[in-house]
């Protein structure tokens, strides 16, 4: 695990392009139903209950719960918990993409019984609580709502999925499925941007120069006339 002096918060890094993530959330938006209507169309059996469109959607999720705990190894605060989350709703939406094998849609493959599926949850919940409370995170920063200004990608994720539920209550799967695809692909990117972004050299220098500045000196220090001790 990373020493303490090397953990990132979010004052460390640089902010999410706005441009950047609004572009990517546009090209989703509109690319994902347009690709649902093709493979209705080349490829209908992809869209079935349980079907081949799942695979790749729990290998995104899979995915992006490493690299959030990635992310966690290297970070500290409100970046910490956040990270912890974020895990915990991956590895929740991955359980539940996973097939139960009670479920009379179930046709041969990947598969956990509604037992399993019930302790996976739980027991993910527990580890993640437990990281939680060994980070000893400062609460006061993590409730900050700055924080939103780092982590706003995340909001259009979930706005795609919440559009992909409006599309399964209108029986359009080909589109629900594929806005879900979309929805962990957008998720992974971003979880790829916390798990490997380097700490900002010139952000921190500054951050460093304010705690100087803001450090109280000593009595003697600020008397007319005093010099500095030396030692020797």
């Amino acid at each position: 695990m990373a020493s303490r002096s090397h953990l990132i918060d979010w004052p460390d890094t640089a902010k999410p392009s706005f441009a950047s993530w609004a572009l990517g959330f546009l090209l989703i938006l509109v690319a994902a139903p347009l690709f649902g209507e093709t493979l209705l169309v080349v490829w209908p059996s992809v869209f079935r209950e349980n079907g081949l469109i799942e695979t790749p959607q729990m290998a995104l999720l899979g995915l992006s719960a490493i690299l959030f705990a990635h992310a966690l190894v290297r970070s500290s605060g409100a970046r910490a918990v956040f990270s912890a989350v974020l895990i915990l709703a991956c590895l929740l939406a991955l359980q539940r993409e996973i097939p139960a094998c009670e479920s009379a849609f179930y046709e041969g493959g990947i598969c956990a019984t509604r037992p399993a599926k019930a302790v996976f949850a739980v027991g993910a919940g527990t580890i993640c609580a437990l990281v939680l409370l060994l980070k000893h995170a400062p609460w006061r920063r993590v409730v900050d709502l700055g924080n939103i200004l780092w982590v706003w990608p995340v909001a259009l994720a979930a706005v795609l999925l919440g559009l992909a539920e409006l599309a399964e209550h209108r029986i359009l799967v080909e589109i629900e499925e594929t806005l879900e695809l979309g929805a962990y692909l957008y998720l992974a990117l971003f979880a790829t941007g916390m798990a490997f972004r380097s700490p900002d050299v010139a952000i921190r220098d500054v951050r460093s120069v304010r705690r100087v500045a803001a450090a109280p000196r000593s009595r003697d220090a600020n008397k007319p006339g005093t010099l500095p001790e030396t030692t020797g």
